[in-house]
């Protein structure tokens, strides 16, 4: 069995330094525990790494120069989380066809803090020449929300000590002023690679057997990182910090931080080993926390003028600084200390002596640090800024020449006509700086931003590797792309994923059988899809994938709806099956008492069209077959109103006309309002034909709503509706029996038919077979029921609806297995004969019983027939953890053995078996393999594993929900079921994790011929 994972959805956390990108073109972005890996071409995660147990709140891309002894594949990536936790991962990028687009090994985990990491810097050292020579190579400074900001170096392997603890004699060298630096003699690793690696394939790619691999352990393995130092901040805790090298001193390292004392502090450390950071200086003028510091080399403006280095800082003051930090001429110190010069003016002389100007001392120079320019220009908090790319060094090397590749005074310095400062802030702007040389003042050069009711400012900003791109992500959690054309002074947005920032609580296969509908705590309800796109060249995107060299085109997973943004966060959703001619139609619950049934409207509908490849493709022809009529023409939340209302025509047309005047433009550059800079843009639904932005996706798609299912007395937990399209049933929070009972609803009517009691807890999930004519319920009271349709429609003609009075269905409860688990029963799932009923639980263990009620076609005859007793016919082996999510594929399994290992696996001929997917509270997923063999008189169920997700591939949080898609009513009706033909299986995942995730299953080709 051959898989594949063709989506990942993962939203950026909402933290200031989540986001990267790398020289090389990759981005790394912190989703919940894990480190996403985006490729910004074709706008797709290629894979994430797991090892944090903890949010993720910084990532960064070690700088190519920095690391010239890796593989030109290769590079460098830090990661810091709320776990006290600092990981270096060793990531590697395809060099053929046949390789997985990338991979991944964990080289090391440093421990040395005792609260959050919230932010890293890097600096390569000057190399002395001798390659074992015991000097550090690199200096890694972490800030973290304890009382230390922590100096680590990477140089050769010392394996004598432990550097878990960071413990050592703490030798006082220098204590002015702001805080207390301590030298650790503490050195040497944690002893050996951290065992966790993986690939875009979904298993281990990265060994020791692997030489560029095994090189790169030795070089920046855990061995060869040690605490070096700690510097002591107490309350005052560091929130930034960014190093380099001092411009005639090479070897001298100089170290910004800023935090919550509202200064800037400058430490400088000496060249050697064993060497350290002393306190320098403090630069004030900050009112409130300052949240970014960054340096940038801007090279001598004639053949006489010193360099300078220029340090930039943002705050949640609003405003950015700029200081310049340029080396004082000889005489100037000597004038200052020993008297005033003939004609000098008292006055200047004698606040130079007794006030002197901030300032760092090497050995040789004394560099002073004076106020350049105040940034103003944002209205709130500035949370990140970043200097644009320098220029390349001028007949620079590649880097083959040895320790001088890592020599920081060979990298490209900016002009002052080059320099461009990115700053980001809650304002839901990003202002682009530049210095202009007429007026000597630096200039707002361009504004970013989206104009959204529901973007509520940035995080972070960076730029591409080259300076004509900017990526940042924002409070939605979704990425924001802008790309500068050559030539043009103008920003355009680009497509960018987004994701939950809140867990995905529950997926389903929905609409037209291709999409998946989920819902999350962030309070939003996705459509996501896969669509047609042009293929476009990138060097990260996997060779092989799409269809095809030549056809041009391939298939691009993406958002392209967000029915709701809700003021609760979301439990549930279930999609109703329609039929050709009607609309689409979902029921989604959250944290209230009431049911809210969504229709989409027709903008949605033409959108799908267009993005299916209309007319031009099958799936297009298909849908327009359908002849669907969505309910008006978009949607829109009034001022403070709480429900999606429908816009029509003539509306929709009235808002998109007012949204134009509201200068969004098609580059969406945010601002230049014509009611002013506080108004909100109105709702303009409009037909696509590319995946759309994040701006249109935050209120442009939102789906009307048709009605409100009152009668649970608490908040509605669960959902489900029937195959057939007739009935909704539903579920809310429970500790007595009387609120745990199961309601059903008339899907034609929405007028309550009755409650099902059976339960005295919470009713976790429910489940309808695919003949619609049994419902299953799992409980957190250990117990599973079964409830049978007795339908009068039967007896009284088949022209009689589910809702018509006298004719309404009857529901009749079958069994109620007691003590089925010695836990919460979290998840129940029907095999498509109906003969099988599989639980999960609480207890680690997944059930099958063998509930008897299959064989029927729907008739009353068989819908008359008293089904057995439910009976165990199989537990699953002990899993490590809670069992949360269990779903039966739509169609039999192949019955020969499981064939092959490293996440692959299968069987083959025909012979009814079954496929189970399972999901762990680990966030494991595993395909298990359910086949009947002979014994004795009888027949027993055994079952086999025959596929777990890999660790690029694996969610890191608890699975809530897994479907496969081509379930019965998944498509609509009538709509002709994906999954019920020969051909791959699909299967949507939604986790803890804040990820959606979409795998296929291909059967190998000695499968199809058996």
């Amino acid at each position: 069995m051959e898989v594949s994972l063709d989506y990942v959805s993962a939203g950026v956390n909402r933290v200031v330094n989540a986001l990267s990108w790398g020289e090389h073109g990759g981005v790394a972005y912190a989703a919940h525990h894990m480190v996403a890996l985006y490729d910004v071409e074709a706008a797709k995660v290629l894979a994430t790494l797991c090892g944090h147990t903890g949010m993720v709140n910084c990532v960064l891309w070690v700088p190519r120069d920095a690391t010239p002894e890796l593989a030109p594949h290769q590079h460098l990536l830090l990661s810091g989380s709320a776990d006290a936790t600092i990981r270096a991962w060793l990531v590697s990028y395809a060099r053929a066809a046949g390789e997985p687009a990338v991979s991944w090994l964990c080289l090391g985990e440093l421990r040395g803090h005792g609260g959050p990491v919230t932010s890293l810097c890097i600096h390569r050292l000057p190399t002395s020449g001798q390659a074992d020579s015991g000097q550090p190579r690199l200096l890694l400074v972490s800030t973290a929300g304890d009382a230390d900001v922590v100096v680590w170096e990477c140089g050769p392997s010392v394996a004598t000590s432990d550097v878990t603890s960071g413990t050592g004699d703490g030798a006082k060298t220098s204590t002015s002023g702001d805080a207390d630096v301590e030298a650790e003699t503490a050195s040497g690793g944690r002893g050996g690679v951290t065992e966790a690696a993986g690939s875009s394939e979904g298993g281990a790619k990265l060994g020791s057997a692997d030489g560029p691999t095994a090189d790169a352990a030795k070089l920046y393995g855990d061995s060869c990182w040690w605490l070096a130092q700690r510097i002591h901040v107490g309350t005052r805790m560091q929130t930034t910090a960014a190093m380099t090298h001092l411009p005639l001193d090479p070897d001298w390292t100089v170290l910004a931080m800023g935090g919550t004392d509202r200064c800037v502090g400058l430490f400088v450390r000496p060249p050697g080993p064993g060497a350290s950071f002393a306190p320098a200086c403090s630069l004030e003028g900050h009112e409130n926390w300052v949240r970014g510091v960054a340096w940038c080399h801007v090279a001598p403006a004639g053949p006489g003028a010193p360099p300078q280095l220029l340090l930039a800082s943002v705050s949640q003051d609003r405003y950015g600084r700029i200081w310049v930090l340029q080396p004082e001429s000889a005489a100037a110190p000597a004038a200052a200390a020993g008297g005033l010069s003939a004609g000098a003016d008292a006055l200047v002389a004698a606040i130079q002596r007794y006030a002197p100007k901030p300032h760092v001392d090497t050995a040789s120079h004394r560099y002073v640090a004076t106020p350049e320019a105040l940034l103003i220009g944002h209205e709130d908090w500035v949370h990140s800024l970043a200097w644009a790319p320098p220029p390349p060094a001028p007949a620079c090397a590649e880097g083959g020449g040895g320790g001088e590749a890592g020599d920081p005074g060979r990298a490209g310095v900016h002009t002052r006509a080059s320099a461009a400062l990115l700053t980001a802030s809650m304002d839901r702007t990003m202002v682009v700086w530049r210095y202009e040389a007429s007026s000597g003042l630096w200039m707002n050069e361009a504004s970013l931003g989206d104009a959204g009711a529901s973007c509520l400012g940035y995080y972070g900003g960076v730029w591409g590797p080259r300076g004509g791109a900017i990526l940042a992500h924002g409070f939605t959690g979704a990425l924001h792309l802008w790309r500068q054309p050559p030539g043009s002074s103008r920003w355009a947005p680009s497509h960018a994923l987004g994701g939950h920032w809140g867990e995905v609580v529950d997926v389903a296969w929905a609409l037209d059988g291709g999409c998946v509908l989920s819902v999350g705590g962030d309070q939003t309800a996705r459509v996501h899809t896969g669509i047609i796109v042009a293929a476009a060249p990138s060097e990260h995107a996997e060779a092989a994938a799409g269809a095809g060299d030549g056809g041009g085109q391939r298939l691009h997973w993406c958002e392209i709806a967000r029915s709701q943004v809700h003021g609760h966060d979301f439990a549930c959703a279930a999609p109703v099956p329609t039929g050709p001619g009607s609309d689409y139609v979902y029921v989604a619950g959250s944290e209230e008492k009431v049911l809210r049934v969504m229709e989409a409207p027709q903008a949605f509908l033409d959108t799908l069209l267009a993005l299916r490849g209309g007319e031009a493709t099958a799936a297009g022809r298909a849908l327009a077959a359908e002849g669907r009529r969505g309910h008006g023409f978009g949607a829109a939340v009034a001022a403070l109103g709480l429900s999606n209302k429908a816009l029509y025509e003539g509306e929709a047309s009235a808002a998109a006309e007012a949204g134009a005047n509201a200068g969004g433009g098609g580059g969406g550059l945010g601002g230049d309002y014509t009611d002013g800079p506080d108004f909100v843009p109105n709702a303009a639904p409009q037909v696509i034909r590319e995946p759309p932005l994040e701006e249109h996706l935050a209120q442009n798609t939102l789906w009307p709503e048709t009605q409100k299912l009152y009668g649970h007395g608490n908040d509605v937990f669960c959902a489900a509706a029937s195959p057939d399209g007739r009935f909704v049933a539903s579920a809310c929070k429970a500790q007595t029996a009387a609120t745990a009972a199961v309601w059903v609803w008339c899907a034609r009517t929405w007028r309550p038919l009755g409650q099902l009691k059976a339960h005295t807890l919470t009713v976790t999930q429910l489940e309808w077979s695919a003949s619609g004519r049994f419902l299953a319920a799992g409980s957190r009271d250990r117990t599973f029921s079964i409830f049978r349709v007795v339908d009068p429609v039967a007896r009284s003609g088949p022209g009689s609806g589910a809702g018509g009075g006298g004719n309404d269905p009857v529901f009749e409860l079958v069994c109620r297995t007691k003590a089925a688990h010695g836990r919460i029963i979290w998840s129940v799932s029907w095999s498509l004969d109906e003969q099988l009923l599989a639980t999960a639980s609480r207890d680690e263990t997944v059930k099958v019983w063998s509930t008897g009620c299959g064989g029927g076609g729907g008739d009353a005859s068989s819908a008359a027939a008293e089904p057995a007793t439910p009976q165990l016919a199989l537990t699953l082996p002990q899993f490590p953890c809670a069992a949360t999510a269990v779903a039966f594929a739509p169609r039999s399994s192949p019955s020969s053995s499981a064939g092959g290992g490293g996440g692959t696996g299968g069987g083959g001929g025909s012979g009814g078996g079954y496929l189970l997917a399972v999901g762990l509270e680990s966030g494991a997923v595993q395909l298990w393999r359910l086949a009947e063999v002979v014994a004795g008189e009888g027949a027993l169920l055994q079952a086999a594993c025959v596929w777990e997700a890999g660790p690029a591939w694996r969610h890191v949080a608890p699975v809530r929900r897994l479907r496969w898609r081509g379930t019965p009513g998944s498509a609509g009706l009538g709509g002709g079921d994906w999954g019920a033909a020969e051909g791959p299986l699909q299967l949507a995942s939604g986790s803890e994790d804040h990820t959606v995730r979409v795998l296929t299953f291909r059967a190998a080709a000695e499968e199809v011929r058996s």
